[in-house]
């Protein structure tokens, strides 16, 4: 590498310096900006797989956040939904309590008029006995 440096520096220099310069003399100058550029592009690369887990790293909080933000969505939805459907079942509810009480009414007036139902079949009967009454007793006093 140092007789390649050398070789490089050789157009530069003229042979009657290189003649006093020892080998490594020669090559320094030419080395040290190719070792400061590889120096450099070693740390470029570094940083540019540092900067690229760094993307990384990001997306995917990002994509965490994302995923954390859709649940509090969909939880706030399942929330309103929870409490509408909290609602609806409290006007169910007071919906069959209505439908509770107009049954016990309705069994209320059925029981009434049943018994009405009852007392007129039996004043019928009544009535048809006493109509069976007169009917005999007036044949009786025909008959006399």
């Amino acid at each position: 590498a140092a007789l390649q440096a050398g070789a490089r520096i050789e157009p530069c220099l003229g042979t009657e310096q290189l003649g006093n310069m020892n080998v490594e003399e020669a090559a320094a100058p030419a080395t040290q900006p190719a070792v400061e550029k590889d120096e450099r592009m070693a740390s470029l690369r570094a940083n540019l797989v540092v900067a690229e887990s760094v993307v990384e790293e990001a997306k995917l909080m990002a994509a965490a956040i994302t995923a954390q933000l859709n649940a509090e969505a969909h939880g706030r939805e399942l929330r309103a939904a929870l409490n509408a459907s909290a609602g609806l079942k409290a006007q169910l509810d007071a919906a069959l309590d209505e439908q509770r009480k107009t049954a016990l009414i309705m069994q209320k007036v059925t029981d009434s008029l049943r018994a009405e139902l009852v007392a007129a079949k039996k004043a019928a009967e009544e009535a048809e006995q006493n109509k069976a009454a007169a009917v005999t007793e007036l044949e009786a006093v025909r008959q006399s």
